[in-house]
């Protein structure tokens, strides 16, 4: 099936600028600063549903492909992403409910596909991911780190 939404971003994003603390503005979306994700940057946000969304950086880019922060009764369901070795995840999920991810698709593997903490409840439903055939080294499809 052929991706509905393709975007394909500059690239260039750091390690640091993945890593950097996320204010807590009400204001626009550009007053954040450097987005927390080369791709999508989900925050306070309930009933989300995504279908067919294939997001890719031309630069290598160090942040996440997603990255979700207070979000609830989240649906993904076909995501095709671009990785990085380097990056801590693919896809970061803090402090969400209820997310479900479907037939994920990572175009250039990852150290790690998800990353989930944060003081709300795990992911629920399940997570399914296609890794790029023979990877180098290993990946772990998640990692979870409680803030309690």
């Amino acid at each position: 099936m052929q991706p509905r939404i393709q975007v394909c971003y500059p690239g260039g994003g750091t390690t640091e600028e993945a890593a950097a603390e996320m204010p807590h503005s009400s204001g626009e979306y550009f007053e954040i600063g450097t987005p927390h994700a080369y791709g999508l940057f989900a925050r306070n946000i309930k009933n989300l549903s995504l279908y067919n969304i294939r997001l890719k950086t031309i630069a290598v880019d160090r942040r996440p492909a997603v990255l979700m922060d207070n979000t609830e009764d989240v649906q993904v369901l076909g995501l095709n992403v671009q990785g990085d070795r380097e990056s801590r995840s693919v896809v970061r999920v803090r402090n969400c409910r209820d997310v479900f991810i479907s037939a994920a698709r990572v175009l250039k593997e990852g150290a790690v596909f998800m990353e989930v903490e944060g003081k709300k409840q795990p992911i629920s439903g399940s997570i399914a991911a296609i890794f790029p055939k023979q990877p180098k080294t290993p990946c772990c499809i998640a990692k979870y780190r409680s803030t309690l």
